[in-house]
């Protein structure tokens, strides 16, 4: 059976245009342009931002360990990267929630982080080199392959990962500028953006399928795309109106309706996802030539941005920080 064509390409990390705006912009302007973004090629939307912002930054790192195999490796596999070899997790790292895994120890040589950066993604310098974990994973034994190994370091704790799965939504790039703490607001918006253009996209996609080979369903894809994106304008409504600092447009929701920018991501996210899932379900009866969902790859290009949607505010924790969007 032939797998569906991807809807996207892959660019070197020179190719892509740096995404424009960025932190301490207005946060209105953020969302707009990460939501064309999103809208006009989820994939390399989060391709290109992950290749200019490095948001694992503020999180605990471990270092990675040159053993007898080399240093650790990140494979590509569906869905995302398995990793493979070791990292020394220092004492004071071990209480965080969330840990970032690089390949490259940033003390390293240029050429040596280099040159395994190259073997760790098989020669393709435009894949990332920073990996984010759940650090409460790190020390138990797991189904997945996880291992503690005893550190002759100290207190500190080494561990080998074999084939650990990380999606691609936590995964970055550490030659990124780095996103401090006070930039949450922005890439809490940037990702908002980037998927409920994505989702958008979607129901733009699924207005337009037909006829079906098939026994016609109940409701018509256009007129289940036209509800589907009827809530994303809502939500946009009741997420912008807590971006933009102007007169006026904050009278459009109430203020009892008003949330905090978490509060508020959170939201969009189980949003999102609900479009995402009742467009492919949608989609279903009216495969393309090749028998597949017609929708299949776009979904598969939204995945990294949906999932990192669905985390990102779990993933770098703050108090109500909706006065650091660039106001």
């Amino acid at each position: 059976m032939t797998e569906p064509r991807r809807r996207t390409t892959t660019l070197t990390r020179q190719d892509r245009p740096r995404p424009a705006p960025g932190p301490g912009t207005d946060p209105g302007r953020v969302f707009e342009a990460y939501e064309r973004a999103g809208h006009a090629d989820p994939g390399e939307a989060w391709a290109a931002f992950t290749a200019a912002w490095n948001w694992a930054s503020p999180l605990p790192h471990a270092v990675p360990r040159h053993g007898p195999g080399g240093p650790p490796v990140a494979r590509p596999v569906p869905g995302g990267y398995a990793l493979f070899g070791r990292w020394r997790l220092p004492a004071d790292t071990a209480t965080g929630p969330w840990l970032a895994l690089p390949l490259a120890a940033p003390r390293e040589t240029a050429r040596e982080a280099r040159e395994a950066r190259e073997d760790a993604t098989e020669s393709r310098p435009d894949r990332p080199d920073v990996f984010v974990v759940a650090s409460r994973v790190l020390p138990r034994q797991t189904a997945g392959g996880l291992r503690a190994v005893r550190s002759t370091a100290g207190p500190d704790t080494e561990f080998r990962l074999d084939g650990v799965h990380v999606p691609a939504g936590f995964t970055t790039h550490s030659s990124g500028t780095a996103l401090p703490a006070r930039d949450d607001g922005f890439l809490w918006t940037a990702v908002t953006g980037m998927a409920l253009g994505a989702a958008s996209r979607l129901t733009d996609e699924l207005a337009v399928l037909g006829p079906s080979p098939v026994a016609g369903p109940a409701v018509s894809p256009a007129a289940a795309a036209a509800e589907l994106s009827g809530l994303l304008s809502g939500e946009r409504l009741g997420f912008t109106a807590e971006l933009y600092n102007r007169p006026g447009l904050g009278q459009l929701i109430s203020l009892a309706a008003r949330e905090p920018l978490a509060d508020r991501v959170r939201r969009a996210a189980r949003l999102v996802h609900h479009v995402v899932t009742a467009s492919y379900e949608r989609a279903i009866p009216f495969p393309s030539d090749g028998g597949h969902n017609p929708l299949a790859s776009l979904v598969t290009d939204s995945a990294a941005i949906l999932h990192h949607l669905r985390f990102t505010v779990d993933v770098r924790p703050t108090e109500d920080i909706g006065s650091r969007t660039g106001r």
